[in-house]
């Protein structure tokens, strides 16, 4: 926020805005920023002198009119520079909100501006010059249009506006639009859209949540969402952001700090409301290189198993131990698929991706595979190809030597012959230039498999998924599961600088530099499979969960095995 132009404004303090001393100082708290002045003890005394006056309304002149003393005047010019940098001050003509004249918001209104608005003016004259259609009637219409008068917008009955169903109220002001309905223990306010965006998810909101169409709603319920809406178009009308929007920050693009739209979600026993991410009313991302970081990917893969708008089964963790191995699970149906990581972060991106795969094969009935980004989907397919006609003829052996000291290898290989007592038989074949493929068996049977750029890699990768089995086995898992477990292609954790102990590096969470040699094996897989008449193609996301997965930045392709 720029320092005001009219020496004639009056200049207030946000009302959200707080201190408290600090040795030689003060520190400053806003919504979104704070900031430390140092250097006198006076400092203290010169912020409470500051934020009375500015509370009631100062001039830039009344203010420096404070300070005579010139040392005084410099902190305080240095005080609301700070507070203009961070956004803690707004201007506001004289007796703004303090008068009974009609053009005038009243207190509440004028103080809940002052703390949330840009330009609390601006915004009050939008409110103030809005008419809101509001369509269909009853307990949550009623509601609506209370707290639409009471923000101290025109509120017009327009009973059967709108090709909705029988539920949902549509509140509409000009080209915005929110939809909300309440109905048995459940209600919903949609994104602010279009009349059109607003028709489409509110019927797709009501049929994920389980809206009981016809069934009455508590008035407190309905009260609850109709206010919600009004408040939400509220906020469209006047330019403030959006109630949700801080909620559920995600990245479907690079910048970490695009959102999704969200939809709020209210029940009853207990009472209670929360935004949630609905992908449904964003558009798909297109993929461009890979995922900021993990915790980016991981925070995609919240919004798709969210469990109330969520197009994935919720990610389970209960009951499941998290030693050595992480894992997570998901129940589609009766099926169950099984997730394994280094730790639980990626045992969730594992079984997250497991299950949408399960789900597009269903609905497809041909095999598919998902990732969090192209070069993930692509490596994994390529993997599995390779493995689907191993061996290669010309495979040579590696030696035990080239990956039993890799410190990786040897945490998983352990974990599976000591904290599981199986008498495991891992071998690595080289099987074409820069490309390892690895099998552990136990007792005959296959346990786990690897196909990286080195035998080390391709090792760990290996016994990490056979330990993840035989854990997930010891605790009672479904033996029929499908399971999946990592490989280098997946968002790596980030890698922490090294320290004294081994398990504060990145190579003990995960094989050291695995993502930096993903390009060279892919090159070379692809060499490999070239005389192979494979092809994979992206799946149509034209809706459901393939248009989610686009939105969140994931990849769905469908291959010819």
């Amino acid at each position: 926020m720029t320092a005001p132009t009219l020496r004639t404004a009056m200049l207030r303090l946000r009302p959200i805005v707080h201190a408290s001393p600090v040795p030689d100082g003060i520190h400053v708290r806003g919504a979104q920023s704070s900031f430390t002045m140092n250097g006198a003890s006076g400092l203290w005394r010169l912020w409470q002198a500051t934020s009375v006056a500015l509370a009631d309304g100062r001039s830039h002149e009344q203010l420096l009119d404070m300070a005579p003393n010139p040392t005084v005047r410099t902190a305080m010019t240095t005080l609301v520079q700070q507070l203009h940098e961070h956004d803690m001050l707004v201007e506001i003509p004289p007796g703004w909100g303090e008068s009974l004249d009609p053009a005038d918001p009243p207190a509440r209104i004028a103080s809940w501006l002052a703390a949330v608005a840009p330009d609390p003016v601006g915004a009050w004259e939008r409110i103030r010059s809005a008419a809101v259609t509001v369509s269909r009637s009853g307990p949550v219409a009623a509601a609506a249009s209370r707290a639409l008068s009471g923000a101290g917008v025109k509120a017009l009955c327009a009973d059967g506006v709108g090709q909705l169903p029988a539920a949902p109220v549509l509140l509409a002001a000009g080209d915005v639009s929110v939809a909300v309905a309440a109905c048995g223990d459940v209600g919903f306010v949609t994104p602010a859209g279009s009349a059109v965006s607003a028709h489409r998810d509110a019927e797709a909101i009501a049929d994920r949540i389980g809206l009981p169409a016809e069934i009455p709603s508590p008035a407190v319920l309905a009260a609850l969402v109709g206010g919600a809406a009004a408040h939400r178009l509220v906020c469209a009308i006047a330019g403030l952001p959006d109630p949700g929007e801080d909620t559920f920050a995600a990245a479907p693009a690079a910048p970490s700090t695009i959102g999704y739209p969200t939809a709020l979600i209210a029940r009853l026993d207990p009472l209670r409301a929360e935004y949630h991410p609905w992908l449904d009313s964003a558009e798909p991302t297109l993929p461009v290189g890979r995922p900021a970081d993990q915790d980016t990917v991981l925070t995609r893969v919240e919004a798709l198993s969210d469990p109330e708008t969520g197009v994935l089964p919720v990610l389970e963790l209960d009951d499941l131990p998290q030693l050595p191995a992480g894992l997570a699970q998901c129940r589609i149906g009766s099926a169950v698929v099984c997730g394994i990581g280094t730790d639980t972060a990626t045992a969730r991106l594992s079984a997250a991706v497991g299950a949408a795969e399960h789900l597009i094969g269903l609905d497809s009935g041909a095999p598919a595979v998902v990732g969090a980004d192209t070069r993930h989907a692509e490596g994994v397919l390529l993997r599995r190809l390779v493995h689907g006609h191993h061996p290669h003829p010309g495979g040579t052996e590696a030696e035990a030597a080239d990956w039993a000291l890799s410190p990786d290898a040897r945490r998983w290989f352990k974990a599976v012959t000591l904290r599981f007592g199986v008498e495991a038989d891992l071998r690595v074949h080289r099987t074409a230039p820069g490309v390892y493929h690895a099998e552990l068996l136990g007792d005959t049977e296959l346990l786990g498999w690897a196909v990286e750029n080195t035998p080390a890699d391709a090792a760990a990768f290996c016994a990490l998924a056979a330990a993840g089995t035989l854990q997930w086995r010891a605790a009672g898992g479904d033996p029929a599961a499908t399971v999946h477990a990592p490989c280098g292609a997946a968002p790596a954790p980030a890698t922490k600088a090294p320290r004294s102990v081994p398990w504060q590096t990145g190579s003990w969470i995960w094989p050291a530099a695995a993502a930096e040699r993903e390009d060279a094996l892919q090159r070379a897989l692809r060499r490999l499979l070239v005389t192979r008449a494979q092809s994979a193609t992206p799946v149509a996301t034209n809706s459901g969960l393939p248009r989610a997965l686009a939105v969140a930045g994931f990849v769905a392709l469908e291959f010819t095995p």
